[in-house]
């Protein structure tokens, strides 16, 4: 699940989920600490309490939503703080509660696109077994599916973004993605549109998202 919501983060705030990912940044070890205990741990009572509503209202897609709010919220922060204040601010949140207003987390939440389907696609979908170095051989929406949070670069005839990750796949089965790349740019790519492939799979070793 920590998976699933790095994924929607990176589609809602593309700049800041790439300056996570470019800092090392372990989502794993903020986010299990927010959901095991329901934002107890990290608002006051009368601050979670208003997430628990949204949580009995709409199960896993209200967990991702308030998430995503907070994130929002911290996202001036996440801009400019070294790795070491950003854990600390993620794991102490109790103690930057001056940066949380409550009423702003959940109107920017609860109107962050977040489908469960998705969620459950992107937990359920292995990933794709793929030897270093052999990252060539195969492309996306031909050898490997196109699927929600695969990690790709383009073609080496292309010009080249770094590495990505697959955020949307297109519904009407057109043969496109949209990737959020690691330097916060997002693009349209071919993945089988007109018989064009631009995407190679990362190896599974880089599959990982944290």
């Amino acid at each position: 699940y920590c998976r699933a919501f790095i994924v929607m983060h990176c589609r809602e705030s593309p700049k800041v989920a790439a300056r996570l990912r470019n800092l090392g940044v372990e989502y794993r070890q903020f986010l299990l600490q927010w959901w095991m205990t329901c934002f107890a741990h990290i608002l006051p009572t009368p601050l979670a309490s208003r997430a628990w509503d949204v949580l009995v209202v709409r199960g896993l897609e209200g967990l991702f939503q308030v998430t995503l709010g907070v994130m929002n919220a911290l996202s001036k922060q996440l801009m400019i703080l070294t790795w070491e204040d950003i854990m600390q601010q993620m794991t102490h949140l109790d103690e930057h509660l001056a940066l949380i207003d409550m009423d702003k987390v959940l109107s920017y939440g609860l109107k962050a696109e977040v489908n469960a389907a998705d969620v459950a696609i992107i937990v359920d979908t292995p990933l794709p077994d793929i030897p270093e170095g052999q990252e060539d051989v195969w492309l996306v929406g031909k050898e490997v599916p196109a699927a929600l949070g695969l990690r790709v670069q383009l073609r080496s005839d292309l010009e080249s973004q770094g590495h990505g990750t697959v955020t949307q796949v297109d519904s009407n089965g057109q043969g496109t993605v949209v990737v959020t790349w690691d330097n916060g740019e997002e693009h349209s790519c071919r993945a089988g549109l007109k018989e064009e492939f631009w995407l190679h799979p990362l190896s599974q070793a880089k599959q990982e998202l944290t």
